[in-house]
């Protein structure tokens, strides 16, 4: 299982946080996990720093990269132009 190189897990109604142990994929080149409600921190570890926004969007109570930061919002008219 450690060769798996993609995950669609979106639309499922996981909740809690993103497991660790999915870190230890480390062939896993595409990840989606949108569209659930899991919280918590997204892992920064290995592959992890690799999944684009879209992976994560539609789980409200997640937070960290690649998630904006509370700050890049006060500069939210930069992103219009």
């Amino acid at each position: 299982m450690t060769t798996l190189e993609s995950l669609d897990l979106s639309s499922n109604q996981l909740h809690g946080e993103i497991p660790m142990q999915l870190t230890n994929l480390t062939f896993l080149a595409k990840l989606n996990i949108s569209m659930n409600n899991l919280i918590g921190r997204i892992p920064q570890e290995k592959q992890f720093t690799t999944f684009e926004n879209n992976s994560y969007v539609g789980n409200q109570g997640l937070c960290g990269v690649p998630f904006p930061t509370y700050e890049s919002f006060s500069n939210v008219e930069n992103w219009f132009g």
